[in-house]
């Protein structure tokens, strides 16, 4: 974790890009045929794993499988390249990667999807009131990404509403690194430099990105800044993650 996860490579399978099909929330006669295969039923937290990995997803086109949520067992992963989440779904789900364009597009319904199916490069979830959307999606998950938990260690610190809110305060003056410190937060833009009070558990200054590090504060209840320069690790009501420190 050295600046960003960058060893977590998606590029080889990144020219495919996304190919949607009709999204077909209603079977009519334009819907075409529902896709046939072995429907998985999806726990119910599936939705609410989803809307927690979505926002660390990569967005950019050229991101190949990181461009969306990658299930694997019981877990959903996203990673952007400098954060890598794993969020329990509550149950096992079909191995695959769903596409962010898909992802948002289930989590904009209010009923949840109840089954799933993924083959052939084929992502497709499926409603109990017959209504189905199919999207085309022929990245895998790579096996690198739940592999590298295998860094992970259990943070310790609690993060505090009142340090989160020296957080967002230091962070809101716009620069592009955050300074973490034994008793205090600061940062800056040009010669101007916010200096908020807080205690860390870090024995020397470390450097973070403040748009890397933003939503890994809004999301974790428990974090470990003690490993840096090398990254670290934290916690959150049913999931982990990674985050790489700046350089």
């Amino acid at each position: 974790m050295d600046g960003t996860l960058q060893h977590l490579d998606g590029s080889a399978a990144a020219g495919a890009g996304l190919r949607p099909r009709l999204p077909a929330w209603k079977p009519d006669e334009r819907a075409g045929k529902k896709p046939e295969g072995e429907w998985h039923d999806l726990p119910p937290a599936f939705i609410k794993a989803l809307k927690t990995a979505v926002p660390f997803a990569d967005t950019h086109p050229s991101a190949g499988a990181f461009m969306g949520v990658m299930l694997h067992e019981a877990h959903a992963y996203a990673t952007c390249n400098s954060v890598l989440v794993e969020v329990e779904c509550g149950g096992p789900v079909p191995e695959a990667v769903v596409p962010l364009a898909l992802a948002q597009l289930l989590m904009k319904r209010r009923v949840p999807p109840t089954a799933m199916l993924a083959s052939g490069g084929i992502v497709a979830f499926a409603w109990d009131d017959g209504t189905w959307i199919e999207f085309a999606f022929p990245h895998e998950v790579l096996a690198i990404v739940p592999a590298k938990f295998a860094e992970w260690r259990e943070p310790e610190w609690e993060i505090t509403t009142d340090w989160k809110e020296q957080y967002r305060a230091a962070a809101g003056t716009g620069g592009d690194r955050i300074v973490i410190g034994p008793t205090t937060i600061s940062a800056g833009f040009g010669v101007s430099v916010v200096c908020c009070e807080a205690e860390t558990p870090v024995e020397d200054e470390t450097i973070w990105s403040p748009t890397v590090l933003a939503p890994v504060i809004e999301l974790a209840e428990r974090i470990d800044f003690t490993s840096h320069p090398t990254g670290g690790c934290f916690a959150f009501a049913g999931g982990r993650g990674l985050v790489a420190c700046c350089r």
